[in-house]
């Protein structure tokens, strides 16, 4: 959790403009809210994720909502980099994993993979985003 709680504070944008986060701690910590804004030429979207302990897992816990769309998983620490490993819990489904790294306290870098075929395939190859105070 510690490491994920670097994310609160300020406003997180892409060096394009269409990905927008915000992330905020609750409850001394023990849980983080976020919301991501996403510009698409064909519109947009707005994801709210929650993070807090899975005390039976005694993992992080990862539940987001995409409109009609809820995704459940687990965010576990590998080495340096944050994983983020979910499913589908209502709506299509699929399995996803997320990579993501500080590079500093102000900037990260992340990717996406989705399960496809019988692999996972990169739908969405590293990227930077940069915190605003």
């Amino acid at each position: 959790m510690k490491e994920l709680n670097r994310l609160a504070g300020g406003r997180w944008t892409s060096a394009n403009g269409a990905v927008v986060q915000k992330f905020e701690p609750k409850e001394s910590g023990r849980l983080l809210v976020g919301e991501t804004t996403v510009k698409l030429p064909t519109g947009g979207m707005t994801m709210n994720a929650r993070f807090g302990i899975d005390p039976r897992k005694d993992k992080v816990y990862y539940l987001d909502l995409h409109g009609e769309t809820v995704y459940f998983g687990h965010v576990t620490l590998q080495d340096r980099v944050l994983v983020y490993e979910f499913d589908t819990l209502v709506g299509k489904p699929n399995r996803w994993i997320v990579k993501m790294e500080f590079l500093d306290d102000d900037r990260y870098r992340t990717m996406m993979q989705q399960w496809k075929d019988g692999g996972w395939k990169t739908v969405s190859d590293w990227s930077e985003l940069t915190r605003e105070r």
